[in-house]
């Protein structure tokens, strides 16, 4: 690159010169960062400037800056504003230092061919060849701008390689700094840094090393090669956005951003990031496009080639489908993903494995709720599909696969913790077989259980580990249900009343006495008590009357004579009975309900 021409600050001068900068900043209400920003410098550089001194060259462009915003004459910096012929301070403007070309093939061996140059200086500004000594000073110079790697570039690291104290290395490196600035540069590489750079940022730190390693170096960090810029060549490669603290930036790089477009830059990745986070929050992944239109539709500006590498200082950053744009921040960013909270609940209740398909479901569920509740993260609930939550599976190191897509936890894996809500209609669910009629779970639940209405449908419509399975049956998710338990459920669920075991040696089911069944003398027990049945003859209870149970070929149970014996006992057309088989004792007895359906089994 073609540097700026240069002037060197004799040392006797520095001190005064930082002293003028100060004093003139504060009396025209300056910040350092105002200062900063006209100078293209950070403040942490002016700060020294003010209290150390000048550095041992500058840029005439730089100086030129400083007198304007400071408000000064020309040559005020160096002079000041009264010039004294007896003064070491007036003499004439040094003349600028011809640059040297430094040709390199990457920015790491131009660092050791200025250190070279550096080295080679010594007394006077020229070439010649470097002793033992000088050698050894080269490679302290490489060494304390990254060559080696950013973990050997402390004065700590450099003293413990060449056997002394961090005190004398670091005096030794600021000498052969000293004599680099006082040189000028011509270096082609970081001509072609520096537009690459521009085009790439905003983009975190990490991810630019990446893309700039071949131009780099193999070990050369970015930090390494911006502060060689800055301290040497008084060129800024890059910005870092500020460091923010607490738990949850952890896992978060700095962002390297333009210098001229700092505020604007570390803004939009903010609210980039947000977006991200809260769709996540949403639906368990974040897609690109949906973020991108959010932050635009909030009205920000920002350029959409780059979100990528803004995202990516996130650390936990991974593409779950990057062809369709479906990323996310790994498991724990944020706190509570509804995706493998679902998962977790699902496989809880089931006990078993489950279909992605139905997982899927437990979250559609969850989504569905909030529309009854107008809650904003609709506007991002968009169901990822199933193979980006396959992706997201494959990344979570506590579920196991079966097969292609039915997952389950893993016996030593901790369980979902459930709402009391939940584990009471799971509970009732698992003694039904895993599936009931809404008017069963109102019962058991409602009428004779005490939990408000409310309640139960709250659960029903809002947790992911229930399932409509059809009109008024409610099933388990991913459970399979034996046939006998549907029929029951089918059977109930325009509210007749369910059959109730009340231990293992009764059975209770209801009858209505139909016309066609007083006619007929026909009374079958429901599909769902056939297990519970066994065939031979009982006595009516409270008569010497029998009945006989009877499979039938399509399995059903029918029970002889019970008609008549319930003609015998009043019961007429039009009336509801329950029904009571005491296996043990095979006796069978009849009870009217006569305020209506369910309120004897309540």
């Amino acid at each position: 690159m073609t540097k700026s021409e240069r002037i060197a600050i004799p040392e006797s001068q520095r001190v005064a010169a930082g002293q003028r900068v100060k004093q003139r900043r504060e009396a025209l209400g300056l910040s350092v960062t105002k200062v900063a920003e006209a100078a293209q410098l950070s403040g942490p550089g002016v700060y020294r400037w003010e209290r150390e001194g000048m550095p041992a060259s500058m840029r005439i462009s730089l100086v030129t800056a400083l007198e304007e915003v400071l408000q000064t004459s020309r040559d005020w910096l160096l002079f000041g504003d009264v010039a004294d012929a007896t003064s070491e301070l007036v003499q004439p403007r040094p003349s600028p230092v011809a640059p040297i070309s430094i040709q390199a093939d990457t920015l790491i061996e131009a660092i050791r061919r200025v250190g070279e140059v550096a080295a080679s200086a010594r007394d006077t500004i020229r070439w010649r060849s470097l002793s033992a000594k000088g050698e050894r000073d080269a490679t302290i110079f490489a060494q304390r701008y990254g060559v080696l790697g950013s973990e050997s570039s402390t004065f700590d690291a450099i003293g413990i390689a060449h056997g002394f104290t961090r005190q004398r290395a670091q005096q030794i490196v600021e000498k052969i700094v000293e004599n680099a600035g006082a040189l000028s540069y011509q270096i082609p590489v970081v001509d072609l840094l520096r537009p690459l750079i521009r085009d790439l940022l905003p983009m975190a730190v990490g991810e630019l090393a990446v893309r700039l390693m071949p131009l780099l170096g193999d070990r050369l960090h970015v930090d390494d090669a911006n502060r060689f810029c800055i301290e040497i060549l008084g060129v800024r490669l890059f910005a870092l956005s500020e460091k923010r603290t607490g738990p949850q930036y952890d896992r978060f790089e700095r962002l390297a951003v333009s210098p001229d477009s700092y505020e604007e830059d570390c803004l939009w990745a903010q609210e980039v990031h947000a977006h991200a986070l809260d769709m996540i929050r949403a639906v368990g992944a974040a897609h690109l496009a949906t973020v991108v239109g959010q932050v635009l539709m909030a009205g920000m500006q920002l350029d959409t080639t780059r979100v990528v590498g803004v995202l990516k200082s996130n650390k936990g950053f991974a593409w779950l489908s990057e062809r369709d744009g479906w990323f996310w921040f790994g498991e724990g960013l944020p706190a509570r993903n509804p995706v493998l909270t679902a998962t977790r609940e699902v496989l809880t209740a089931s006990g078993g494995r489950v279909d992605i398909a139905e997982i899927l479901g437990g979250i559609a569920t969850v989504q569905a709720s909030w529309a009854r509740r107008d809650d904003p993260r609709l506007a991002l609930a968009i169901t990822p599909p199933t193979h980006v939550v396959r992706a997201l599976f494959e990344q979570v190191p506590w579920l196991s696969r079966i097969q292609y897509d039915d997952y389950f936890l893993p016996e030593d894996e901790d369980s979902a913790a459930l709402s009391e809500g939940e584990k009471l209609v799971l509970a009732v669910l698992n003694e039904m077989g895993g599936i009931a009629s809404r008017s069963m779970l109102q019962s058991r639940l409602v009428v004779s259980g005490g939990v408000p209405s409310v309640t139960l449908d709250f659960v029903l419509e809002t947790s992911p580990i229930f399932r409509q399975v059809t009109r008024g049956v409610v099933g388990v998710r991913g459970r399979d249900y034996p046939v006998q338990a549907i029929l029951m459920a089918a059977e109930t669920t325009f509210g007749k009343a369910p059959y109730i075991a009340t231990s293992l040696s009764v059975v209770t089911f209801p009858f209505e006495m139909t016309p066609f069944a007083a006619k007929q003398n026909v009374c079958v027990a429901p599909a769902g008590v056939v297990s519970m049945l066994e065939e031979g003859s009982y006595r009516v209870e409270g008569t010497n009357a029998t009945i006989d149970l009877v499979q039938r070929q399509s399995g059903a149970f029918a029970l002889n004579r019970a008609i008549q014996c319930m003609v015998a006992q009043g019961i007429e057309v039009g009336q509801t009975v329950e029904i009571n088989v005491r296996r043990k004792e095979r006796v069978i007895s009849f009870h009217p309900v006569i305020r209506g359906v369910g309120d004897r089994l309540g």
